[in-house]
């Protein structure tokens, strides 16, 4: 099996605390860090905005560098992704029936219904490619993007019939810019088992 040497897991980490330093430095708001200790908008703009931005990127990068990782294990194909199984299709239209039927939902339950219905798609993915012979390993990816593709069509009719395109595009491309104190923190639990997977 290969290791990666020692001094590229360390140029790694560099490379991450430079960016972390980089992403808090950035922003439309303006921000000094000679002013971060001093009682000021800098100190605010900085706990309030840009750590739980970058904490978020950060704990969101990983969580789903593991769920890739453990998805190529269980599927035994190195082809396989979230996005490719149907996973990140499903979350975004239980998160769109969610906003449409129960627009008042506090933040964690939208989250939730989020995250079963992804794991409700990939469960029906799973059950579609059982019936596939096991030599068949290179279709497991070529199904996977035809049922993530009807689950985004729907996803997306829904959100056409209800002026929610943009929406559902933020949603899927990843958004952070609107990330704040008190609207991430149960992304820490998803980086805790993404840790302890």
């Amino acid at each position: 099996m290969f290791h990666k040497p020692s001094f590229l897991n360390a140029a790694n980490g560099v490379a991450l605390l430079i960016l972390f330093a980089v992403s808090l430095s950035v922003g439309v708001a303006d921000f000094k860090w000679s002013a971060l200790f001093s009682l000021s908008d800098s100190q605010q703009v900085m706990f309030i905005s840009r750590l739980p931005r970058t904490f978020a990127i950060v704990l969101t990068g990983a969580s789903m560098a593991v769920a890739g990782m453990i998805m190529q294990i269980l599927m035994r194909n190195r082809f396989v992704e979230p996005s490719m199984v149907g996973a990140s299709q499903s979350a975004a239209l239980g998160l769109l029936l969610m906003t449409l039927l129960l627009p008042a939902a506090p933040l964690l339950a939208k989250m939730s219904v989020a995250a079963v219905a992804a794991l409700i798609g990939m469960l029906v993915f799973m059950l579609l490619i059982r019936r596939l012979p096991p030599t068949a390993q290179l279709m497991v990816p070529l199904v996977g993007i035809i049922f993530g593709g009807v689950i985004e069509a729907v996803a997306t009719f829904i959100a056409y019939e209800n002026e929610m395109l943009q929406m559902l595009g933020v949603w899927q491309q990843g958004d952070f810019s609107g990330v704040l104190l008190g609207r991430y923190e149960l992304l820490w639990a998803t980086g805790i088992l993404a840790l302890f997977a």
